[in-house]
């Protein structure tokens, strides 16, 4: 068999890398140029130390609390996994993610575990990932809607603000619209009459999966709870981030208007959302009336990768490769 294609898929993802690299560099040269990343002022932050280190041990809780979420998940399926190991495999898919250049994320190391791991239940494991990234979305919106209804008032004084908010409302029903679609009988019944879609039966038990999860009140309402917290968690670090540099955001308006920038930073635009999540950021911080926003999601994000240095430690006693995740078959 020729090896021409597989040449080709090589050339044209390590090319779109290339590029997104390029464009995360890009970004923070601007951002660095139009002085709303000084160096100066993030290294003084370390100053705070105590800050960064109550942002940190805030962050592991976060981890652990979405570690829990999958759990839930997965027990749902009935797939049995020891707490001890699922926690070597989520922090080092959370150190790999967030370290490993180019396009390899979280839920794609996730996802190279699941194919090794769960042979014989691969599409009901793998579904447990689409699912959990899934509830999480809708947690963070969650909390933006709510949040813009409570500070509803101050979100009619800023055209920008009330364009936050409406984006936010937007994606949040459209994502529930998405999860209605999915439950409808109808939708089953197309996928059933659909033999000749490729990979119609992988589709179809996937859809069964990712179902049972969505009419399951008590899952719905566990993983929605622990994606809220975990999300008002992880703006608290923002927040104590930003406080590390000396300014002080209020934590309701943050929990606002925080999780739209979030969502932007998780679309592989860049790798990791480096350079997008800065800008995202400071632009929903200067609409509250707030500095250092780009610099508060740098700082973050140096957070989160202490947070997955655990993970390090799993990878070096293991015998995983970026090579193996890079070539494995992470469909479902």
């Amino acid at each position: 068999m020729s090896k021409q294609p597989q040449q080709r898929s090589r050339f044209r993802r390590s090319a779109v890398n290339a590029i997104k690299i390029c464009l995360a560099v890009g970004l923070l040269v601007y951002l660095i140029r139009s002085g709303l990343l000084e160096p100066k002022r993030l290294l003084g932050a370390a100053e705070h130390w105590p800050i960064l280190l109550a942002a940190l041990l805030l962050s592991e809780i976060r981890q652990f609390l979405f570690l829990l979420r999958w759990r839930v998940l997965l027990d749902v399926q009935e797939i049995r996994t020891p707490l001890w190991h699922m926690i070597k495999v989520y922090w080092t898919s959370l150190f790999l993610g967030l370290m490993a250049p180019g396009g390899i994320g979280m839920d794609t190391i996730r996802s190279y575990f699941v194919v090794r791991d769960y042979k014989g239940a691969r599409t009901k494991a793998f579904s447990t990932i689409v699912f959990d990234r899934a509830i999480g979305l809708v947690g963070l919106l969650c909390l933006g809607v709510v949040m813009g209804l409570v500070l509803f008032r101050l979100v009619m004084q800023s055209r920008f603000l009330l364009i936050i908010w409406l984006m936010t409302v937007g994606v949040f029903f459209t994502a529930l619209f998405g999860m209605l679609i999915l439950n409808l009988k109808a939708t089953g019944k197309l996928l059933d009459r659909a033999k000749r879609l490729p990979l119609q039966g992988r589709i179809r038990r996937f859809r069964e999966a990712v179902v049972m999860n969505i009419r399951r009140p008590s899952t719905l309402a566990v993983t929605l709870l622990l994606s809220i917290i975990g999300n008002i968690i992880g703006i608290e670090v923002l927040v104590l981030c930003s406080q590390a540099l000396d300014f002080h955001p209020e934590l309701l308006k943050a929990l606002f208007a925080v999780p739209i920038a979030f969502l932007i930073n998780s679309m592989p635009i860049t790798p990791g959302g480096i350079g997008v999540g800065e800008g995202a950021v400071q632009a929903v911080y200067q609409a509250l009336g707030y500095q250092t926003g780009a610099e508060s999601m740098l700082i973050m994000r140096v957070v989160l990768i202490a947070s997955g240095l655990p993970g390090l430690f799993f990878f070096l006693r293991g015998k995983l490769t970026l090579s193996q995740i890079k070539e494995s078959d992470q469909s479902p």
